[in-house]
C-alpha cells in the first residue's frame, strides 16, 4: 500500500514539472472556465451568449410583433412596480402600426410573474391626443344567450389580452377556451362543445379578448406613443409607432 502512494505521489510530481515547464500558469488554456466564449489570453474579454440588441431590430413575441425602438426606457419616470412584467404591444390581429378606430394593442403578462395580475382599472393612454380608455371587467367562462358573470380582469403569468377599442360581439369581455372558434364558424354549437368540454385540463388557454366599447379613435394611427399605466397612474410600460 505505502508503494502504491509513492507511486500516486510520484506520477503527480511529474506532471507539475511538467505543467511548470511548458509555462504554468501563463498559459493560455490557463485562463479557460465555465464561459460560453472562453477566456484564452491575458487581457481578453469573455464574450457572452448571442449578438447585441440594436434599436431598431426586431423583437418578437407571441401574437405581436414590435421593434427595440418601441420600448419604454428604464429611465422612465413615475414607472409602476408591475413595469417589466406587464408589458403592451402592437397586436398581430391589428397589423403592425394598427392605430385607427378599431386600434389594437397586446397585453402581455411575463411567464415569470410569480402572481397573477388584476388588470380591471388600468388605463391605455395616448401620449398625442390625451385620449384615456380603462380597460374593463370580463368574462371567464362565456356563454352565449345566458346571463354571464363579470369578474375582474385577472391574467395569470403568460396570459395577455388582445384589446380592441371597438365594440365586443357578444356585449363583454373574456377569456378564449377550446371552444371559442365556433363563435366565428358554427354558433349554434358553442354552448353545446363549452357545457362538454368545461372541466377539461387546458380549457382556458390563456388568452383575453378586451373591448373598449369605444365609437371613435382613441390614438393616431401615426406618430404616437401608448403608455399602459396601472391603477396608480404610473407607467406599466409602453409602446411607439
Amino acid at each position: 500500500m505505502a508503494g502504491d502512494a509513492f507511486f500516486f505521489i510520484g506520477i503527480l510530481v511529474l506532471f507539475f514539472i511538467l505543467w511548470a515547464t511548458t509555462g504554468g500558469p501563463t498559459r493560455p488554456i490557463s485562463f479557460q472556465g465555465p464561459y460560453i466564449t472562453p477566456i484564452t489570453n491575458v487581457g481578453q474579454d469573455q464574450v457572452g451568449y448571442g449578438p447585441p440588441v440594436q434599436v431598431g431590430g426586431t423583437l418578437a413575441l407571441p401574437g405581436a410583433s414590435l421593434t427595440a425602438g418601441e420600448r419604454t426606457p428604464t429611465s422612465i419616470e413615475n414607472t409602476s412596480s408591475y413595469s417589466g412584467i406587464v408589458t403592451v404591444a402592437h397586436a398581430a390581429t391589428g397589423g403592425s402600426g394598427a392605430a385607427t378606430t378599431d386600434g389594437y394593442v397586446q397585453i402581455s403578462v411575463s411567464s415569470t410573474a410569480g402572481k397573477d395580475i388584476d388588470l380591471t382599472g388600468w388605463q391605455l393612454k395616448s401620449a398625442e391626443t390625451g385620449a384615456v380608455a380603462t380597460l374593463p371587467t370580463a368574462i371567464l367562462v362565456m356563454r352565449l344567450g345566458t346571463s354571464n358573470t363579470l369578474q375582474n380582469l385577472v391574467l395569470k403569468p403568460g396570459d395577455k389580452a388582445s384589446v380592441t377599442t371597438s365594440a365586443s360581439p357578444v356585449l363583454a369581455s373574456f377569456e378564449a377556451n377550446k371552444c371559442t372558434g365556433y363563435l366565428t364558424s358554427q354558433q349554434s354549437l358553442y354552448n353545446a362543445c363549452v357545457n362538454a368540454h368545461v372541466n377539461d385540463p387546458g380549457f382556458l388557454i390563456g388568452t383575453w379578448y378586451v373591448y373598449l366599447n369605444k365609437s371613435g379613435a382613441l390614438w393616431k394611427s401615426s406618430g404616437d406613443t401608448i403608455e399602459l399605466l396601472d391603477t396608480s397612474g404610473k407607467v406599466v410600460d409602453s409602446y411607439s409607432y
